[in-house]
């Protein structure tokens, strides 16, 4: 399944009691993913975020535990609070960064990203 066809599955099924889960191990609903594209000028989708805020994630966030220990400058994709002193409160990723997607009602992969051997 291509990039675009793995996002646009996903707006389709955003309703649905799927389990997201990142590369970084993160786990979302996708009730709780933010779907914000951009259209370009050829009326085509620029780019495919999906952003999510660390209180929703299933467990405790991994990636907000790497972004309050490594800081602000070395933790791509997070977003922080204004105030003083700053906390990271939510992640944009990319398409690529999913590992799979676990369908709750039917308890099984409706995706799976596969590894090279």
């Amino acid at each position: 399944m291509t990039e675009v066809d793995l996002y646009d599955y996903l707006l389709k099924m955003k309703d649905r009691d799927f389990i997201i889960t990142f590369e970084d191990g993160d786990q979302y609903y996708v009730t709780d993913i933010d779907f914000c594209f951009n259209i370009g000028l050829d009326g085509r989708r620029d780019d495919e975020p999906l952003d999510v805020s660390f209180d929703d994630c299933i467990d405790r966030s991994r990636r907000r535990e790497q972004a309050i220990a490594e800081g602000r400058l070395k933790t791509p994709g997070v977003s922080w609070t204004s105030s003083h002193p700053s906390m990271p409160i939510a992640m944009t990723y990319s398409v690529r960064d999913i590992r799979s997607i676990w369908d709750c009602d039917k308890h099984y992969h409706v995706y799976e990203r596969h590894r090279p051997a």
